[in-house]
């Protein structure tokens, strides 16, 4: 009897989840279709007129960069490996450490007609000189959860166009640049929590008065120790964060800890900011060779992105958030080919 202790990502568990109708895709840019695999590239499948709004599209590691610039005007659901997968101290069973890497300027946009869609596990780096990984245009109940990415940024509206947007879910992400909002933007409902941020939250527009946010809470994340927090009509607290823009207004400031100042009512500065921000308080700080799952030294139980209702990282049980919150087969055992009839038995778990 042979018994393998390696990671296989499940692809049946959307029938469990979603209606009979909805179908599942492979895309593998290191295969041959259609025998092995549906697609070759994420794109190609996002285009594609068989693959239906509120299918799952599985994007598999490779060795090669998918293609981007890919826009999403369905619901979709877009699963990717993880990312950082080579960090064994992490998970020692995976059975590959290949990540999917979306390239492109922008790597995804997320166009009017998207609503609903869910994206996790994936790289998204575009090209040089347009550092923009997600792109977010008049979308509602959106999910952007545990990728690794550059910039996500709200796409700019004219005062004739808004960009209007609701209950979108930016959460345990590491973002290695911005989370920015555009021009003309009204969005009601934006939930950015346990991301490691090494930029700010930030306006790109330059006038406060043409981006509308309400209802916002931005809880429980760790920001690069210089970085600024700028966001309009909504709960902050409880972050690990530069300084804070109390210009905005109908915000909430409350319980975060500050490295640069503490003008804000309730937030206190760091005497240390190595001490509650390392490592993201360095900008040199590479996430792929330094170890980011450590935990600041001097930890409390409320702050940054390690605490909160889901935090990035937990030991116990481990739940890191390179991996997408899906069930995963980590033990296989069959019984001999010689046999006339094979046993297979299945152990999983969900990486929640």
């Amino acid at each position: 009897m042979k018994t393998s202790s390696k990671f296989f990502f499940l692809l049946f568990f959307a029938t469990l989840a979603m209606p009979a109708f909805a179908k599942k895709w492979r895309v593998n840019n290191a295969l041959t279709v259609p025998t092995q695999v549906d697609f070759n590239e994420l794109k190609d499948a996002v285009d594609s007129p068989t693959v239906s709004a509120g299918d799952t599209v599985y994007v598999e590691g490779s060795a090669q960069p998918y293609q981007g610039n890919i826009q999403i005007f369905k619901k979709l659901t877009i699963i990717g490996p993880g990312f950082f997968l080579e960090q064994a101290n992490l998970q020692p069973t995976l059975c590959s450490h290949l990540a999917a890497t979306i390239g492109g300027a922008p790597g995804i946009t997320l166009k009017e007609g998207s609503s609903g869609s869910y994206i996790t596990g994936l790289n998204i780096f575009s090209d040089f000189g347009n550092p923009i990984s997600i792109m977010i245009e008049k979308v509602s109940n959106l999910t952007i959860t545990r990728n690794r990415m550059e910039l996500i940024r709200f796409e700019n509206g004219t005062a004739s166009n808004i960009i209007a947007c609701s209950n979108i879910f930016i959460t345990r992400n590491i973002i290695e640049r911005d989370l920015a909002f555009g021009c003309y933007n009204t969005i009601n409902a934006v939930y950015i929590t346990n991301n490691l941020i090494m930029g700010d939250i930030d306006n790109y527009c330059g006038s406060d008065t043409q981006v509308n946010i309400l209802n916002g809470t931005v809880y429980n994340n760790t920001f690069k120790a210089n970085s600024l927090l700028w966001i309009r009509g909504s709960d902050i607290a409880y972050n690990y964060v530069g300084t804070i823009d109390s210009e905005p207004m109908n915000q909430m400031i409350h319980h975060n800890i500050l490295s640069l100042s503490n003008a804000q009512n309730q937030a206190i500065v760091a005497s240390n900011s190595t001490n509650v921000m390392d490592p993201y308080n360095d900008g040199s700080f590479n996430f792929e060779t330094d170890n980011w799952t450590l935990l600041p030294p001097d930890q409390t139980t409320t702050h940054g992105a390690y605490n909160g209702g889901d935090p990035y990282y937990s030991d116990n049980p481990v739940s890191p958030a390179n991996l997408p919150a899906w069930p995963a087969i980590y033990q296989c055992t069959v019984q001999p080919c010689g046999d006339t009839n094979i046993q297979v038995q299945f152990k999983v778990r969900v990486n929640d």
